[in-house]
């Protein structure tokens, strides 16, 4: 609505318009002024959720309750969540309830640039959050503790100054209420299946939820964080024991190893003596220690969490390909991955430092301290290749380029590095570049790794951004955006199939410096991968490519060779990842994620018979892709998914989808089970279904009176099918209006009732001062039998006119039926009201 009123405007000149009355600042654009009013007009209220809509409503409560019952399974989150001290941690204690009740989910944090809709409801949410700051400062009878008062006024600065954006300030927030929601779910599994809170010490028999696996990784970076400060308590005290040493020998520890006991007069340096070689031998006891634990606990288990971590990406990226096509799956969220990659690295980065500060403490002979000397240095080179690992596969696509690109088609995508602030790799901007390639290079990238030369296929212009750092978020971006491919044509120009088959993806390497220490500092190349991506160059090849997506995204696995995939699937599997991409594609945004809709058990029956010519197959009949989208069904001319994809574009048009999620749309049916249904019921009865002959088109069943024969009696006609070409010029509701022997929406409901709120309102008479008669369009339906009629007029099977008014199953008069044989048209019909 916005941008209709800002492109509205476009042909005023503004500069004509009075101060008074319209006061722009000097310094702000109309463009800018405008949004700021629209931004203005919604107001606080608008930025509540209902109670039974909110996701995180009631959140806070539970995570109280939750932290009474003593649960060790989650004992570990909860403390560092309660830990937790900053300023929006405050505010969250403070107003629960409200900030529960905001609109976070509502708003899109992820497309660049942000949607307008998304940013007026986040500077909404900043504002509301402003008011209520700002009431309960002012409420003289609200008892409030001085570190509350402190903090509120902070935040009420914060936002006063516009010192964070609105939209940063819904990513915290949200982050936020996510790890609460992480925290609950965990609870509420254990409580299943450990009902006394207890841990089963068994091995599960099934993998554990992403609720648990993620609990189990963070209980174990804990622990490790634990025993790595055990570790670093034992090194401060060997360090302090290490001067006293130092002090001890003059700074030359090795005198000992010269020093002439027999030299020795007297009881008080006989007692000096033993008291310096007692404290050598325990500061290499010490220090054997320290090495042993490095080796044996420390760094195995630091790798050990980094393949969990390297796993769990694996299964991240594998959700979005299911998410590409519409299932969504449990994995970790990206801010999930973040607070497991972080502190891993950390850990890596602090364990380095103790090897670093072990080096220093030279205590033993000089032969035992080159070997000592020589375990450390592979340990350190260890380390330092853990902390480059994590830094390589840190970087992962937050938001995926388009896997059927056009070229010349502008794209973007986003990159987020999952260590962020946690190896200091904010300090230095970095730049990423991205490369188009081919299967091959990929799978070449894959086996030797981030170094490897890249042929690229094609030209991205604008392929090289830098990174962004967010203070606020503490999150670490690459913004891909204006990009777009040049590329040659290639393949078999015959055979769209070709073109559309033939895989790539989009390769992203970023150079990183890491300061390991003062004087270390290395380059890292960290890489990653796109989903697969299909290039087309025109609309013709859109079914094909899509169909080459979906049954990579549906059937490839999480460590697969790129990009390999099954030539065969089970038919279940199939129906599943068609069900999915269905609701995603042909359903509302709010009903996607909920259970129930998408396709039903008759349009999966019917989906079976079109493919296999017969209803009873098994599901674990396997599909070969040449079935899918090479072979031609019985008797038509296209294959099964040219079908399936070009139906689905047209109920997700936006002339069809509306009707489809109200229900007014059968579909799947067949001609014949068509007719089945609409004998049952009574004259004048309708239906829609999918055209099994045209692409991509809706016909209209009935159950007619045919007046050329009423010896005949009833039956069932089919009328020609319509595209989305069609709609566009008449909508369907309003050719079911038109169409006057049309009364009821099977089963029994009357087509006024369903339709009628959706008739296009009727033209009025002109009031301009030319000569044109006003005209409108009507569809009709030519016979050489049948009279025209006026689209406020019912015809009874002898010629009548029936006064117009909905008519119920019991009372219809018998409509007759057109020639079927004959095509639907167009008719431009003047209006009663125009006079020549």
């Amino acid at each position: 609505m916005d941008q209709d009123i800002l492109n509205g405007i476009g042909e005023l000149d503004f500069e004509e318009l009075q101060p008074s009355i319209f006061p722009i600042p000097s310094d702000m654009n109309i463009d800018d002024y405008l949004r700021e009013i629209l931004d203005e007009q919604m107001s606080p209220t608008q930025v509540e959720v209902d109670t039974d809509n909110g996701p995180y409503i009631g959140q806070w409560k539970e995570i109280e309750n939750i932290s009474k019952k003593n649960i060790p399974a989650i004992n570990n989150s909860l403390a560092r969540y309660f830990s937790d001290s900053s300023l929006y941690q405050k505010i969250r204690t403070i107003f629960p309830d409200e900030i529960e009740h905001k609109c976070w989910h509502q708003i899109n944090t992820t497309d660049d640039p942000i949607p307008q809709e998304s940013l007026t409801k986040a500077k909404a949410v900043k504002q509301s959050l402003l008011e209520l700051v700002g009431t309960r400062l002012n409420d003289e009878n609200f008892a409030m503790q001085a570190d509350d008062r402190v903090k509120l006024q902070q935040f009420q600065t914060l936002l006063e100054r516009n010192q964070l954006q609105a939209i940063d300030l819904v990513k915290i927030f949200e982050k936020m209420l996510k790890r609460e929601h992480g925290i609950i779910l965990t609870a509420r599994d254990t409580a299943q299946s450990f009902p006394n809170g207890h841990v089963n010490t068994c091995p599960p028999y099934d993998t554990p939820g992403v609720a648990q696996r993620f609990q189990d990784l963070s209980k174990d970076i804990s622990e490790m964080r634990e025993f790595c400060r055990e570790v670093g308590g034992v090194l401060e005290q060997t360090f302090s024991d290490f001067q006293r040493l130092r002090l001890c020998t003059g700074g030359n520890v090795h005198v000992i190893d010269t020093y002439d006991r027999s030299q020795i007069t007297n009881a008080e340096e006989a007692r000096m003596w033993q008291t310096i070689v007692n404290l050598r031998q325990s500061l290499i006891k010490n220090r054997r220690t320290l090495l042993d634990w490095h080796r044996e606990r420390v760094f195995p288990r630091l790798k050990g969490l980094l393949s969990k971590i390297h796993h769990e990406i694996a299964e991240w990226q594998r959700a979005q390909a299911f998410a590409a096509n519409g299932k969504y799956v449990e994995s970790y969220d990206i801010d999930q991955l973040e607070d497991c990659c972080k502190p891993t690295a950390e850990l890596m980065i602090l364990s380095l430092d103790q090897i670093y500060n072990l080096t220093q403490l030279e205590v033993n002979t000089v032969d035992e301290e080159r070997q000592f000397i020589e375990i450390l240095e592979r340990l350190r080179v260890s380390y330092e290749n853990l902390i480059k690992e994590i830094v390589t596969f840190g970087l992962v696509v937050e938001k995926q380029p388009p896997q059927v690109l056009m070229k010349d088609k502008k794209f973007a995508c986003h990159l987020r590095h999952l260590v962020s602030n946690g190896l200091g790799l904010h300090q230095y901007s970095f730049p990423t570049k991205v490369s188009l390639v081919t299967s091959d290079v990929a799978c070449a990238i894959k086996d030797t790794g981030p170094t490897t030369p890249m042929s690229t296929s094609g030209e991205i212009v604008n392929n090289l951004k830098n990174s962004d750092y967010n203070e606020q978020t503490k999150q670490l971006h690459i913004h891909m955006t204006n990009m777009t491919l040049k590329m040659k044509m290639r393949g078999d120009k015959g055979r769209a199939d070709t073109v559309a088959e033939e895989k790539y993806c989009m390769v992203f390497r970023s150079q990183i410096r890491v300061r390991l220490s003062s004087n270390t500092e290395y380059e890292v190349t960290a890489q990653t991968m796109s989903l697969p991506i299909v290039v087309i160059s025109h609309g013709k090849q859109e079914a094909d490519a899509r169909a080459t997506i979906f049954w990579d995204n549906a059937f490839s696995d999480a460590f697969r060779r790129p990009f390999e995939v099954p030539s065969q699937v089970q038919w279940s599997w199939i129906l599943d990842g068609l069900h999915w991409l269905w609701k995603k594609e042909c359903e509302n945004e709010s009903s996607v994620h909920m259970e129930g809709g998408g396709l039903s058990l008759s349009a999966t029956k019917y989906l079976t018979h079109k493919l296999f010519n017969t209803e009873s197959v098994e599901p674990s009949t396997m599909v070969t892709w040449k079935q899918f989208n090479h072979d031609s069904l019985h008797g038509k001319t296209f294959t099964f998914w040219k079908w399936f994809f070009n139906v689905m574009e047209l109920v997700s048009s936006n002339f069809v989808k509306k009707y489809w999620n109200l229900g007014l749309i059968q579909g799947f049916v067949s001609k014949a089970t068509s007719q089945k249904m609409l004998l049952q019921r009574s004259p004048g009865t309708f239906m829609f279904r999918f055209s099994d002959t045209v692409l991509g088109a809706l016909s209209i069943s009935c159950y007619t009176v045919c007046k050329d024969n009423p010896n005949r009696g009833y039956e069932v006609g089919h009328l020609q099918p319509d595209t989305v070409k069609k709609f566009q010029q008449r909508s369907l509701p309003d050719m079911v209006k038109d169409i006057q022997y049309l009364h009821f929406l099977y089963p029994a409901t009357p087509k006024e009732h369903v339709f009628g709120p959706h008739y296009t309102p009727e033209p009025q008479p002109s009031t301009n001062d030319d000569d044109y008669w006003p005209k409108e369009m009507h569809v009709v339906l030519k016979g050489s039998h049948q009279q025209r009629q006026s689209p406020s007029q019912t015809i009874s099977p002898n010629g009548d006119v029936l006064s117009p008014g909905v008519l119920s199953p019991g009372s219809v008069s018998e409509p007759f039926s057109p020639n079927v044989s004959r095509h639907e048209s167009l008719d431009i019909s003047m209006g009663n009201d125009t006079q020549p």
